[in-house]
């Protein structure tokens, strides 16, 4: 009896670990494909900012390549009204010496009578027969079209910019001139699309807002076509990224520049960019194909995914080898041991193939250490958890360690996303309000943990203006101030100290400038490394790579940061004897009654107030509901943006204080579900606070929220206190 006992024991411990591998494997494929698709969307918005702005330049370059043409037409109309023209004759030498004066290619001058009839440089008079230009007594000031009358020496489609004349202009007894035009190859735009989009690479046309192809800048179009409209095409193509055809069509006819992803039935990838052009009412319309783009960022997306790859691989082969290991421990000492020096020939031989590819860029190299730095720890970690099953405290340890190890891998990915963004310039400064003194306590309180636990005291000066609130970029601030603050203490051995000193001086009213002052008595610096302390990845020493964590980046986003924000930071530093580190910047100050300061300090009472919670991952929205609940707010939990939407509909209006809307999610995301909400028509439909709580944190996701009718934002990790003010402040509705 007890043998079968240990025999049901022994088999009911072999299906436990078994399931507990295949929940491992699925867990680890879930984040990698989370993300995956996280790296996707990033790539996507930055690719949507930089194509647009290509798109802009091409439409700017066109614009004044049309600018030109009514400067032309302009001195031609004046040529003319000041030629004193008698004769026929008179004026087709008047038109030549124009021609001539500009002696461009592909461009031809002509004047119309009031007879609808146009005179040219070689002496022809031939009746008006364009039906899209006017050029009678009621015709607008200026009119461009595309036209048929192949007048010039191309073969190209040519464009017409007919000019009204101020005051007409008499001939002889029969001539009565009141228009001029500039008739030109529509090839002029070629070079302009060709210096600009991807030296030709991108497909581009000028279409009108129904989708009417004007101009192409290719015989044939890949992917358009030889179609009179472009739109056609595109209603068979699968767009991504929750957008839509219609969303295209909507956006050209409403003089909207957009960005959209999509793929052809053959899974080929494009991106279609439009743009109003300013001088007339037409689009410029770009099509590219997506490995076109960010060539250097798509190489490190491929290794990221391969890396990720492998890293998912090598856990899932370890936990794998490690459980076979662990049910035939009694009997396999050798075959374990075996498998551990396979293990270490195989990491002998990483390191001979990463040593193979030091000739790589700088950033790979860099890159490659600190991001398998983590992972080794973590590795390591996991194989002692394993050893040490029956430890309860060590496995523990060993989870708080893989915790904290994975913190800072995130944190390394942080820092390579932030950089470069930075340097391709898709940095937004903010001017919102905010509380200088909140900012700073909250950056003490982010490294007050770190330093606590190296026994280093923190001495806070701070000598701050009260009840004024500065109008500035909150958010690059804190990341400015806590970079700086965490070297500090990381380069401070134990029992050091470290001098945080913030001062506001006013200049102006309405102006201040904020100093802000870090010190240490740490290890310092050398005199030779103080000239690029800025640069990206510059470590003082190779070996403080592993000593003091980190892509040598922290400093160099600081300065970027400051450069965007119009600040300076200077450095003071001697071997030995600590750092200091000197921060400026110049902000808009606006003072703000005693009575709003102290309130936003007193304490946050909340009980009974009705929230409509929506987040669709479950775990977040264990988190947020229990911390809602926790300080007394009935909490009515929704999935996803359908759900939130039917739930809202299902009860009486006034149902709910405030709505929390998840932003990213299933079904309707948060900002379909909140335009939803304000068009429903019902008595609390424009009323109701809604609150984004999402992790898309950039300014120009704050902004989509806010035209999607949302009240405010509240990023991800959420902070109780914030999100308690942030109720607390719409309590009552939405503040007048």
């Amino acid at each position: 009896m007890k043998r079968r006992n240990l025999e049901k024991k022994d088999i009911f411990s072999k299906v436990s670990t078994v399931l507990l591998v295949i929940l491992m494997i699925i867990m680890t494929a879930f984040i990698c494909i989370l993300f995956y698709a996280s790296l996707l969307r990033k790539m996507y918005i930055d690719r949507s900012a930089y194509l647009n702005e290509i798109c802009h330049q091409m439409a700017d370059t066109t614009d004044a390549n049309i600018n030109s043409q009514w400067i032309i037409a302009q001195s031609f109309e004046n040529h003319i009204t000041q030629g004193n023209i008698s004769s026929r004759t008179e004026l087709t030498e008047c038109i030549l010496t124009e021609e001539s004066a500009y002696a461009q290619k592909g461009m031809e001058l002509l004047a119309l009578d009031s007879e609808k009839n146009y005179y040219d440089s070689r002496g022809n008079v031939v009746y008006w027969n364009e039906n899209d230009i006017n050029v009678n007594d009621n015709s607008l000031k200026t009119q461009i079209g595309v036209t048929s009358l192949m007048t010039t020496d191309t073969s190209n489609d040519e464009m017409a910019f007919v000019l009204k004349m101020k005051k007409p202009v008499i001939i002889g007894n029969d001539i009565k001139l009141t228009h001029v035009a500039v008739i030109r190859d529509m090839g002029v735009f070629t070079d302009t699309f060709q210096r600009t989009s991807f030296n030709g690479l991108g497909e581009n046309f000028i279409i009108d807002k129904n989708g009417g192809k004007v101009y192409r800048e290719q015989e044939t179009s890949e992917i358009i076509g030889d179609v009179q409209n472009v739109f056609e095409p595109l209603k068979n193509m699968r767009f991504k990224y929750e957008r839509s055809y219609e969303e295209l069509v909507n956006a050209v006819a409403g003089g909207d520049s957009i960005c959209m992803a999509f793929s052809t039935p053959q899974n080929m990838k494009y991106y279609v960019t439009c743009t109003q052009l300013e001088s007339c009412d037409w689009v410029i319309m770009s099509v590219i194909q997506s490995d076109k783009v960010s060539h250097d960022m798509n190489e490190f997306m491929k290794m990221t995914i391969m890396g990720m790859t492998g890293i998912a691989l090598i856990i899932i082969t370890f936990v794998a080898f490690t459980v076979f290991f662990g049910m035939r421990y009694a009997t396999s000492r050798r075959i374990m041991e075996r498998e551990i020096a396979n293990n270490i020939e195989l990491h002998l031989a990483a390191q001979k193939a990463e040593a193979a590819n030091r000739a790589k860029t700088v950033f790979l190299s860099h890159m490659s250490h600190d991001i398998r730095t983590p992972i080794n720890g973590i590795i390591g970690m996991t194989e002692i958890a394993i050893k040490n099953a029956d430890n309860v405290d060590k496995v523990n340890d060993c989870l708080a360690k893989i915790k904290s190890t994975s913190k800072h891998l995130l944190s390394l990915l942080n820092d390579v996303l932030d950089m470069s963004r930075i340097e391709s310039g898709k940095i937004n400064i903010e001017n919102n309000q905010f509380c200088l003194n909140e900012l700073v306590i909250d950056c003490y309180n982010v490294v007050a943990g770190q330093a606590m636990e190296k026994s280093i005291e923190v001495e806070r000066k701070f000598a701050l203006q009260r009840n004024v609130m500065l109008i500035g970029d909150e958010l690059h601030l804190r990341q400015i101030v806590i970079n700086i603050l965490g070297n500090a203490i990381k380069f401070t051995p134990e029992g050091g100290k470290v001098t945080f000193f913030v001062k506001t001086d006013n200049i102006a009213p309405d102006e201040c400038d904020v100093t802000i002052i870090i010190s240490d008595n740490g290890r310092g610096m050398k005199d030779e490394f103080m000239d690029k302390i800025f640069e990206p990845f510059s470590q003082e020493k190779e070996s403080s790579r592993t000593q003091y964590e980190g892509t040598g980046l922290g400093m160099a986003i600081v300065k970027q940061l400051l450069n965007y924000m119009g600040g300076t930071v200077d450095v003071e530093s001697k071997e030995g004897k600590g750092s200091k580190f000197i921060v400026k910047v110049r902000m808009k100050a606006e003072p703000v009654k005693v009575n709003e300061k102290e309130d936003l300090c007193e304490n946050v009472d909340l009980s009974g107030m009705r929230v409509l919670l929506v987040e669709d991952v479950a775990m977040n929205l264990e988190i947020a509901q229990y911390m809602l609940e926790d300080n007394g707010i009935i909490v009515t939990p929704a999935v996803n943006g359908a759900d939130a939407v039917s739930i809202y509909m299902n009860n009486p209006a006034h149902s709910f204080d405030l709505i929390l809307m998840d932003v990213m999610m299933p079904k309707m995301n948060g900002l379909e579900a909140t335009e939803a909400i304000r068009k429903s028509g019902r008595e609390d439909a424009l009323t109701i606070p809604i609150i984004a709580m999402t992790a898309n944190v950039y300014s120009e996701d704050k902004k989509a929220t806010k035209a999607a009718g949302m009240n405010d934002h509240l990023s991800k990790p959420v902070e109780i206190t914030k999100m308690l003010k942030m109720l607390k402040k719409y309590r009552n509705g939405i503040p007048e």
